[in-house]
């Protein structure tokens, strides 16, 4: 997945002592992108492709179809995966050893053959991660992080993983649609007292941040992150509705260079920050083609070791109310031309709709959506992996 990265600059004499960059000669008409750090103790995800130029107007082409990608250490141990196709590549690097120096090596298999590779590093110790603080408005909750490691660099990069569990927009239907001896047929269960048959009004969602977030923290009391602001949430957002949302935060910390090149692309690219963003000029990283070591790829390896926390979040929101009657169609004008009642409840159930009855007893139909919580990417079952630790 690409993500966006946003430098958070803690403090203004910070700029005296961090220089740019540099950004080295201007690029020729493409450019390689190869995106992914090897992060110690997470499954990590690695893509490449083409980028083109500022004059192109920093179009981006496809992943190639097929890239190798293999991370390896000084003690000749291989971790590879292969990217196909618009798919990255993913190396479970949950089990690496973090006494040893590791690289990326990069081979893309098609008719622009070429092989890249980084330089041998040695893993970054993982940050601390401390507290989440959690400050609310009249409108909205705002996260704050603590991150600190004893004589590191000062500087830190995290992602997080959401997990709350949410509603349909609206309650359970009391008409069961089903198909008897050909016909379609409505079941009332509400005539039978039943309002337990229809399981999908509660779910589970997990997401993912699509932002990769870098903080420095050299100017500030032991290079440590305090109440630092990471998300904003409303109150009326379905991750505080019901009460029972989860943070998942992977925090990394990174070199100060890997920090300056990040800041330079930062600037490179309208303060967006990604990595497919069209570039003014070229940025150096530090994977090179084995061929020519003078080509450099867009992109920064880095090699650290992941820091995971989980945290429930103590806020509870405001729980959204929907009218029903937003959702309300009438099947027989949607399908005006169908002639029978059955073939019109089979044409609207077709199309995504279902049964139901507003509060005046009268059918109406509405978009499976709005009564099943599975359609707004939920499951019914909480994922794994979701495990707190004792007295969180």
């Amino acid at each position: 997945m690409n993500k966006f990265l946003i430098i958070f600059a803690t403090a203004l004499a910070l700029t005296s002592c961090i220089y740019d960059f540099d950004a080295g000669d201007t690029f020729k008409d493409e450019r390689v992108v190869i995106e992914g750090d090897i992060s110690l103790g997470d499954v990590c995800e690695f893509s490449a492709r083409f980028v083109h130029p500022l004059n192109d107007k920093g179009s981006v082409k496809d992943l190639f179809p097929h890239v190798l990608f293999i991370v390896e250490d000084d003690q000749g141990v291989q971790y590879s995966a292969l990217q196909k196709y618009d798919t990255p590549a993913t190396i479970d690097l949950t089990s690496a050893p973090t006494d040893r120096k590791y690289r990326l090596y990069v081979e893309i298999r098609s008719e622009d053959y070429a092989q890249y590779v980084s330089p041998w590093m040695e893993p970054l110790p993982a940050p601390v991660i401390g507290e989440l603080t959690e400050t609310t408005t009249y409108t909205e909750l705002m996260l704050g992080l603590d991150l600190s490691l004893e004589n590191g660099s000062g500087c830190y990069r995290w992602d997080y993983e959401e997990l709350y569990r949410f509603h349909s927009p609206l309650p359970g239907p009391e008409y069961e649609y089903k198909i008897v001896a050909g016909n379609p047929t409505l079941i009332n269960h509400a005539m039978a007292n039943d309002y337990s048959w229809w399981p999908y009004t509660y779910c589970w969602r997990q997401t993912q941040s699509i932002r990769t977030s870098v903080a420095i923290a050299r100017a500030l009391e032991g290079w440590k992150l305090e109440k630092h602001k990471i998300l904003t949430i409303p109150l009326q957002s379905d991750e505080l509705g019901i009460g029972e949302y989860y943070l998942k935060v992977k925090a990394k910390s990174i070199s100060e260079t890997q920090y300056r090149y990040l800041d330079a692309m930062n600037k490179g690219s309208d303060n967006v920050g990604s990595l497919l963003s069209p570039l003014p000029s070229d940025i150096t990283g530090n994977i090179r083609n084995m061929a020519d070591t003078t080509i450099c790829a867009i992109g920064y390896v880095a090699v650290n070791t992941v820091a995971t926390k989980i945290f429930r979040i103590k806020t509870k929101g405001i729980d959204k109310w929907y009218s029903p009657t937003r959702y309300y169609r009438s099947p027989f004008d949607m399908f005006p031309d169908l002639h029978t009642t059955a073939e019109i409840y089979r044409a609207a159930y077709s199309y995504g709709f279902y049964p139901y009855k507003d509060s005046e007893g009268s059918l109406q139909w509405v978009p499976m959506r709005c009564i099943d919580c599975r359609e707004n990417n939920g499951t019914l079952e909480k994922p794994t992996g979701w495990e707190m630790e004792e007295g969180i």
